[in-house]
């Protein structure tokens, strides 16, 4: 009888850790809406985890996407001289979309294109360059980056030249 019960406890408790684990695993895969924030809570907290730190790490940012005009784009043409106002779009590991996240911006090449602060870039020389937006403290980072191809002409295509 003892050493049946002694079993039975050792088998609930390997199965109470295997869920703990399968659990953990697929919070990690980062499932959009999978069991809701609720479950996920209390699923962690089952397993020792806080409920604040389960809530942390689905609200943690996971994507962004560089928006020109209000849409996602991987490339965009300019002329020399022109400048244009980016924005982002932040999402969490449930999709849900963040508000008030810092976004750093930086370009690859200063010398054909110039982001200030707020996103803007300006076309500075022809040339091919990218616009990069990450989010301020995001380990590891999470970024975007938009493709600008800058040339010297006209609205007519014509070079100016």
């Amino acid at each position: 009888m003892y050493a049946h019960s002694t079993n039975v406890q050792r088998g609930l408790r390997d199965d109470a850790r295997l869920r703990c684990r399968m659990v953990g695993e697929l919070m990690s895969l980062r499932f959009s809406r999978i069991c809701g924030s609720m479950l996920a809570a209390g699923a962690l907290a089952a397993c020792g985890a806080s409920p604040s730190a389960a809530d942390a790490s689905l609200h943690r940012p996971i994507a962004i996407s560089i928006l020109v005009f209000g849409k996602a784009t991987p490339a965009v043409g300019m002329g020399v001289g022109a400048t244009l106002p980016l924005s982002t779009i932040v999402r969490d590991t449930l999709g849900d979309t963040l508000q008030a996240v810092a976004v750093l911006w930086s370009s690859s090449k200063p010398s054909v294109l110039s982001v200030d602060s707020t996103g803007t870039i300006v076309a500075v020389a022809d040339g091919v360059a990218f616009a990069r937006a990450v989010v301020a403290g995001s380990q590891p980072p999470v970024t975007d980056s938009l493709q600008v191809i800058v040339a010297n002409t006209t609205a007519s295509g014509v070079s100016n030249r």
